[in-house]
């Protein structure tokens, strides 16, 4: 019996940002994955996975600002990413992942 492999992905130099109301949050994680819902959450809940253990993710060293409104990391990453109008409408939060060139 074998056992499944994961899907390698290809790694981009990426700056990841989101915003709460006017504040910024910038993190400069290389990003994993096809550019979709799954890998957008996948990479943002690692992020703030980080961030609420007390590692400095954002370079601005703000992310004891960052609010999950009562939520964990993964479900306020769900929400943000898979309805993004909400999101901005009841917390002020949008995100955007923009990656760079491939990283071989």
């Amino acid at each position: 019996m074998t056992t499944p492999t994961r899907p390698t992905y290809p790694t981009y130099q990426a700056d990841t940002y989101l915003w709460q109301g006017e504040e910024e949050f910038r993190c400069g994680w290389n990003f994993s994955g096809t550019f979709n819902d799954e890998c957008a959450i996948t990479h943002l809940t690692e992020i703030l996975q980080a961030n609420e253990a007390g590692e400095e993710v954002f370079e601005d060293d703000n992310g004891e600002e960052f609010q999950l409104n009562g939520m964990t990391p993964k479900e306020f990453v769900t929400f943000i990413v898979q309805d993004e109008g909400a999101a901005k409408e009841m917390y002020g939060t949008t995100w955007e992942i923009s990656p760079g060139k491939e990283v071989k």
